[in-house]
This record gives structure tokens, C-alpha cells and sequence, in this order.
């Protein structure tokens, strides 16, 4: 039901995660630093099957420099721990809009991630953006606050550096 903080940290020539059994939803939490430092995992499209998780913790997969993917956050994750994805420098883009009961971005949980392009939708149910959250995302071309009805804190330069972001901030 969880992968418990350290479980492969640092595990720098793993490739690749699978959910073997992620259709029985089992899965509710990520712990701190689970996946910290695994340079070249490819692939986190793995999340995207994890029906329950609720929670992805701090530093969870900091520096996992080699993702390529359109990170796609599950519709039942909660918080996004601080740093979670952190210099995760080669994702294409980052998938917030199905994640419907997300309250809570922690400080710079998707800094660094330089390579992340397209419209950053925030959700309705976010009501807090943490410091740098999205700090120096700089291939971010748009952000989209307008949907994020129960947004009541912007933590400061959470978007500092997107400096791609050409379209208009929706608010």
C-alpha cells in the first residue's frame, strides 16, 4: 500500500518502474525520498495507474534527471511533498488538471523541471502553491490559476523563472 521513504534511493541505474498490480488501486503513498536521485529512471507514467495514491512526499523523486514523460498526477493524490519532482529536468510537461482532489503544492515541488513545456493548469481543489513550486520551469509557455476556485495562498517566486510564459496569467 505504500513505498516507504529511502526505498530506492539512489538506485542510479534503475531504467524503469512498473505497478505490476496498479489496477487493484492499492497503492495510497509515496514516501519521502522513494525514488530520490534515480538519474536515469525514464519513465513515471507509472503514476498515472495509481488510482489511490493520495500522497507523494517530500523529495520523492528529486533529481530523477533521465524522465522523459508527460507526468500525468493521479486524480486521487492530495499533497505534493516539497521538492517531490524537484530537477526533474527532462519532463516534457507536467499533468495537473486530472488531479481533482489535489489541495496542496509544497515548496519547489516542480522546481527545476526546465524542460516542462505547454499550459500549466492548476485544479480546482488547490489551496496552496508553495515557495518555487514551479520555480524556473522555464519552458512553461502559459499558466492557468482561472480553475483554481479554492486557491487561497501563493507562496513567493512560485513561478519565478518560467520565463517562456509568453500567453497571458489566467486568473
Amino acid at each position: 500500500t505504500s513505498i516507504g521513504d529511502d526505498a530506492f534511493v539512489l538506485a542510479d541505474t534503475l531504467t524503469r518502474v512498473t505497478m505490476k498490480n496498479a489496477a487493484d488501486n492499492s497503492l495510497t503513498a509515496i514516501g519521502d525520498n522513494a525514488f530520490n536521485g534515480m538519474v536515469v529512471l525514464e519513465d513515471l507514467s507509472f503514476l498515472a495507474d495509481a488510482g489511490s495514491l493520495a500522497t507523494i512526499e517530500s523529495s520523492a523523486f528529486f533529481g530523477c534527471l533521465s524522465a522523459t514523460d508527460t507526468l500525468e498526477i493521479p486524480a486521487a493524490v492530495q499533497t505534493i511533498g516539497q521538492g517531490a519532482f524537484q530537477r526533474c529536468i527532462s519532463l516534457q510537461s507536467i499533468g495537473l488538471s486530472g488531479a481533482a482532489a489535489l489541495a496542496t503544492i509544497s515548496d519547489g515541488a516542480f522546481g527545476n523541471c526546465v524542460a516542462a513545456s505547454g499550459t500549466l493548469e492548476i485544479p480546482a481543489a488547490v489551496t496552496s502553491i508553495g515557495y518555487e513550486a514551479f520555480g524556473y520551469c522555464a519552458s512553461l509557455q502559459s499558466i492557468d490559476l482561472s480553475g483554481a476556485a479554492a486557491l487561497v495562498e501563493i507562496g513567493g517566486y512560485a513561478f519565478v523563472g518560467c520565463t517562456s510564459a509568453t500567453g497571458p496569467l489566467k486568473i
